[in-house]
């Protein structure tokens, strides 16, 4: 289970918040940045924020140094959202290497699928699990086979976006106890 992402058990209601408060800048995806990083790190400032964010950010020296920093998924995502206001193509490579940013950056950016992200999500239940129901309301193929190595994520997967018997799942459901009850109970 993914620490720290609100996950309370059971059915699961309502999902991963929108994005935390996010801090800080931009960044571009395909090595052509147009502008120095400062501009960038002044529209964050104007759009407000945090300092720490930007204090960081304003120390780093290039474009590199950005997209390397771990929080540059993060960064990006949070200027697409608070500063473009929509899809910002120049963020978009570092967004998508980071499995909760993309599904962050489809579902409350993009708003709908967003093919780039998809690889990374794919690999993690917890988030093809998310995109699966927040993003494209339906079975996700594609993620299903990190989904299907959860237990938990598999009978949550099965009960709301399957809404039925998932087989390919059974058997990981069925060595553990809890969430074999609770697809014994809820789903078949």
């Amino acid at each position: 289970m993914h620490e720290g992402r609100g996950y309370g058990g059971g059915e699961v209601e309502g999902g991963p918040s929108s994005p935390r408060p996010l801090c800080a800048s931009g960044e571009k995806g395909d090595d052509t940045i147009t502008g120095p990083l400062a501009t960038y790190v002044e529209r964050a400032r104007q759009a407000g924020a945090c300092e720490s964010a930007l204090k960081t950010i304003s120390k780093l020296k290039s474009w590199d140094e950005f997209r390397a920093h771990p929080q540059a998924a993060e960064w990006s995502c949070w200027y697409a959202r608070e500063v473009v206001h929509g899809p910002w193509p120049e963020g978009e490579r570092t967004i998508a290497q980071d499995a909760g940013w993309a599904y962050s950056y489809a579902r409350y950016v993009v708003q709908g699928r967003w093919p780039e992200g998809e690889p990374a999500i794919a690999k993690d239940a917890y988030w093809a699990y998310w995109y699966a129901r927040d993003v494209l309301y339906a079975r996700w193929p594609d993620g299903e086979p990190a989904i299907a190595q959860d237990a938990e994520w598999a009978y949550i997967y099965a009960f709301n976006v399957i809404h039925a018997r998932w087989p390919e799942a059974e058997l990981v459901i069925a060595q553990n106890a809890q969430w074999a009850y609770r697809y014994a109970r809820g789903v078949i």
